[in-house]
């Protein structure tokens, strides 16, 4: 008889208290080996600052929104958002988020140093899926991705 591989059924997005204040928002992520990303929430006024937005991907938007229903808020009390590095699973939501909370986006003057490098993508899913082992950072940018042409449209 053939084993199978143990399946886990895939999470939705979830918020959860870290301090006063201060929230994890726990995203989702269908990347071999790499389970989900982390954005945070912190209270500013009378709404919050959004520190990272998690890959934009199939429902990725709704496990966000989740996310934020779990902790007492919704996208429209996004009053900024903080991107903290130009990973696509970091910053690429950024885009749509900023258009339907309207709100600013600050990323590092210098993001574009870490993407005009961009790796492959698809060979480095394909090569992780072959090994099934995580290694190192997974590559999250690519030439082709339609955000990152949002990104500088943004971010000039």
């Amino acid at each position: 008889m053939r084993e199978r591989k143990p399946t886990r059924t895939r999470e939705g997005g979830r918020g959860e208290r870290v301090l006063p204040g201060v929230w994890r928002l726990r995203l989702p992520l269908d990347l071999p080996g790499v389970p989900h990303c982390n954005a945070w929430a912190l209270k500013s006024g009378r709404g919050i600052v959004l520190v990272d937005t998690g890959m934009h991907d199939r429902d990725s938007m709704g496990n966000l929104e989740r996310a934020l229903d779990h902790i007492g808020y919704q996208l429209r009390d996004v009053k900024l958002v903080v991107i903290t590095h130009a990973h696509i699973d970091h910053c690429g939501q950024a885009p749509p988020i900023a258009h339907r909370a309207r709100c600013e986006v600050w990323m590092h003057p210098a993001w574009k140093l870490h993407a005009a490098k961009a790796p492959d993508l698809t060979g480095a899913i394909a090569n992780r899926w072959e090994q099934n082992v995580p290694t190192g950072d997974v590559p999250l940018l690519t030439d082709d991705y339609a955000p990152t042409d949002a990104l500088l449209l943004l971010f000039g």
